[in-house]
């Protein structure tokens, strides 16, 4: 298993197991975990790539996604759909009559399609009628494990009143003992200053036998002497947890180093559905004698433990992080919506925002192009907050909400079409453009003279990356003026079809119609010589 339920990712708790590979190659074949009748079929350039959703009786979906091809029927059903469309991608929910499956059924093989970074089958199981993720290891689809949680690192992270980290410091992990409860780590006192805040930042990360793979934990119990305070059980998640990766999940040391680290408040309660208990962390610093233990464990019992105290700094300063001075004072138990000149900014209550204030500024870089500034930087924030354009006129074209990552690349996260409200929601606080985007995408044609039975490759691109799943390049192939289907590689950026599905031998021509999320479009022929 090369990845396990609700672990940390980019943005998101994964949603389900990933299955690896039997020979590290495509082709490994899937099977219908139960009866059932499939009740979607969506085939996509990114998120899932080819995926199927079978709803089971007993009120569960089983959910199979990044497959490389399905069975004969099913099959036969997705390309009659996209023959139908005349696209690529497809989203079936409305079928003629009921595909029903048995338990051990073939549906598909293994694959690599849409947003999958070598092969493997992603595994979900959801209560059908709430959509609430379930973990698949509570249906006994699990590996043999009997290794322990591991720590390879523990950071003590201080932040000043803004909530940025100030400074940190790694605790030495020497007092170690093991026992046939697993491995126990003892920090020792911990000192703090009672101004500031707290945190735990863990290179955490459970194995299974036989694997490589380093996966997320499964429960965390954490105590004050013998009082339990805080328990999360990944037994299930909800969609809206993933919201709120960043209290759980160190943003800054991925930007660092690109480490995922668990990251555990001090003085600050997790608020995920997943929670089962919540009780004040941080009540009685100044005594020295209370103890705290954080135990954590896999699904099959395994323990790694963590022992601390916390004895209160005398300090007369406390040290602040330098951003741009903040000019807005927000309190987390209001709405609150500021205005700049073109912008509204929606602020929702229960915002963990920083309590001394926060910066928001709105600049004019180039034409056609607004900017926002939200500071500090990379601060994740609870619930999200809206962005509105506040436009006195009618649009005639369509805006980009665009951010650029550190190494100069532009991402889309949202698209505002003409005459319309135009707002995105963020996460965390970045510098934000609206722009004008009038650059049409690029194509061009890999290999000009091909065999029977190789692959017709186009490289399309455009100036902007998509910043989630449904912001694709919208196509249209035509050979010898007849519409084709053409796979479509969002990872390589490239659509492709084979040259025996719709060419004859001898010269072809292709006309390929590209189209971004601004409208803009580009329209181009190509001569192809099958031999």
């Amino acid at each position: 298993m090369s990845g396990s339920f609700a672990e940390l990712r980019i943005g998101h708790f994964h949603s389900g197991i990933d299955i690896k590979s039997s020979k590290g190659i495509i082709g490994d074949t899937i099977f219908s975990i139960q009866k059932g009748v499939i009740s979607r079929l969506k085939i996509e350039p990114g998120g899932y790539g080819n995926s199927i959703y079978i709803d089971h009786p007993e009120g569960y979906t089983s959910v199979y996604a990044h497959l490389d091809s399905f069975n004969p029927k099913i099959d036969s059903i997705v390309k009659k759909h996209q023959y139908a469309q005349s696209q690529f991608t497809v989203d079936i929910t409305a079928f003629n009559e009921p595909i029903k499956v048995n338990s051990g059924d073939y549906i598909a093989l293994m694959g690599n399609s849409g947003k999958s970074f070598g092969p493997h089958l992603h595994f979900e199981v959801r209560e059908t009628a709430t959509d609430k993720l379930i973990n698949p290891f509570l249906m006994g689809i699990k590996p043999t494990d009997n290794r322990s949680p591991t720590i390879k690192q523990i950071e003590l992270k201080e932040y000043d009143s803004y909530n940025l980290p100030i400074e940190s410091q790694l605790l030495s992990l020497e007092n170690t003992t093991n026992s046939r409860a697993g491995k126990n780590y003892d920090l020792g006192a911990i000192q703090v200053n009672a101004d500031n805040q707290y945190s735990l930042s863990l290179s955490l990360y459970d194995q299974m036998n036989g694997s490589s793979n380093k996966n997320g934990i499964y429960s965390i119990e954490w105590f004050e002497n013998d009082t339990l305070l805080q328990e999360i059980c990944l037994n299930d998640l909800e969609f809206e947890d993933s919201n709120g990766i960043y209290e759980i999940m160190d943003f800054q040391k991925k930007l660092k180093s690109n480490g995922v680290n668990y990251l555990f408040h001090l003085n600050r309660l997790h608020s995920f559905s997943f929670v089962k208990k919540r009780l004040n962390l941080f009540d009685n610093i100044a005594n020295p004698s209370d103890k705290y233990k954080m135990i954590f464990s896999d699904f099959e019992g395994n323990q790694t433990s963590v022992n601390y105290q916390l004895v209160k700094l005398q300090s007369d300063s406390i040290t602040l992080s330098p951003f741009l001075k903040p000019n807005f004072i927000i309190t987390s138990k209001n709405q609150h919506i500021i205005r700049t000149k073109n912008f509204d900014i929606l602020i929702p209550k229960q915002l963990n925002l920083p309590k001394q204030g926060i910066y928001i500024k709105e600049v004019n870089t180039i034409e056609d192009t607004l900017a926002l500034i939200l500071e500090p930087k990379d601060v994740s924030i609870t619930n999200e907050l809206t962005i509105r354009y506040k436009s006195e006129s009618p649009r005639d074209h369509i805006l980009n909400w665009v951010y650029t990552d550190d190494k100069g690349e532009k991402y889309v996260m949202a698209t505002c079409p003409k005459n319309t409200v135009c707002q995105v929601t963020i996460n965390k606080f970045r510098t934000v453009n609206l722009e004008v985007d009038s650059i049409a995408p690029s194509v061009s044609l890999i290999d000009h003279t091909l065999n029977s039975g190789e692959l017709v490759k186009l490289k399309i691109s455009d100036n902007y990356k998509p910043d989630n799943k449904n912001q694709y390049l919208d196509f249209d192939v035509f050979i010898n003026n007849k519409w084709c289907l053409f796979n479509y590689d969002l990872k390589k950026d490239i659509i492709y079809s084979n040259v025996n599905n719709c060419f004859n031998k001898g010269n072809n021509t292709i006309s390929v119609v590209v189209i971004d999320n601004a409208g803009n479009e580009t329209c181009t022929d190509f001569k192809v010589i099958i031999k």
